[in-house]
């Protein structure tokens, strides 16, 4: 499985962490993460950052696990935004733009991090700062290194 969810900051924004393979198992196990945090958390809204830059997309398994994103239209779901690699985001592109307006979501794409980051941080006044929101995701990113050792 090459997929992690867990908060980047409790209570605010969901971590989403894809490398190699990503399918429909892939897909079906960040809805229940995702569904779980929803249901645990008082926040009235929470945020997901997804780090795509080492993901590899299987389209067939994806047109499969496509039902699995029903929780994007969550009423607690704020901005889902997505880090990908510039390839990957020139040929998803269009079809990004349809289902974010088909499925009436918050959605951006980036091809960094930091700029996801920055647009986040943008987004409410309890927000994080964009410091904090970078110590988060290097801290996880460095746990999930020491993990796979």
């Amino acid at each position: 499985m090459g997929a992690t969810v867990q908060w980047l900051i409790p209570d605010k924004v969901i971590f989403i962490h894809l490398d190699g393979d990503i399918g429909a198992a892939d897909l079906q196990f960040i809805a229940d993460k995702i569904d779980t945090h929803i249901k645990e958390t008082t926040a009235e809204k929470v945020h997901v950052l997804s780090d795509e830059l080492n993901a590899k997309r299987n389209k067939r398994d994806l047109r499969e696990g496509i039902s699995s994103l029903s929780w994007v239209r969550d009423p607690k779901i704020g901005w889902v935004v997505a880090c990908e690699s510039t390839a990957q985001y020139a040929r998803t592109k269009i079809l990004g733009r349809l289902t974010v307006s088909l499925l009436n979501i918050q959605y951006r794409k980036f091809g960094t991090v930091d700029d996801a980051i920055k647009f986040l941080v943008g987004r409410g006044k309890d927000m994080p700062s964009i410091q904090e929101m970078k110590d988060a995701y290097d801290t996880l990113l460095d746990k999930q290194t020491q993990d796979r050792k």
